[in-house]
């Protein structure tokens, strides 16, 4: 189960350039218009697509095919993704609390 959330992540860090320059365009925009709350929703979002993301490099390699002759139940197949999931959306709330309880002007 580790080595396929751990699959998941090493096929992300291929492509964590790109996610690198779309959070700094996302934190300068948010810096311009000095409100937190525009990157806390769009960390958010980009938290939910990150592993529609993986399923679609997936795809592209075949890696469907490769997984069922692996000692793999399809059950922990699913499990492993629901499973980077729920860490994507708690890594999102973590910092999105972080960032509204450090940077937020309003006072809530």
């Amino acid at each position: 189960m580790l080595g396929l959330i751990y699959k998941d992540f090493a096929v992300l860090k291929r492509s964590l350039w790109f996610f690198g320059l779309w959070f700094l365009a996302f934190g300068l925009f948010c810096g311009y218009l000095s409100s937190v709350d525009f990157f806390c929703g769009a960390l958010s979002v980009f938290c939910a697509v990150l592993p529609l993301t993986t399923l679609s490099y997936d795809s592209q390699c075949g890696w469907e095919g490769y997984a069922l002759t692996l000692p793999v139940s399809r059950r922990a197949l699913a499990l492993s993704r629901y499973l980077l999931a729920l860490i994507f959306t708690v890594a999102s709330v973590i910092v999105n609390f972080i960032l509204r309880f450090f940077l937020a002007q309003d006072g809530s």
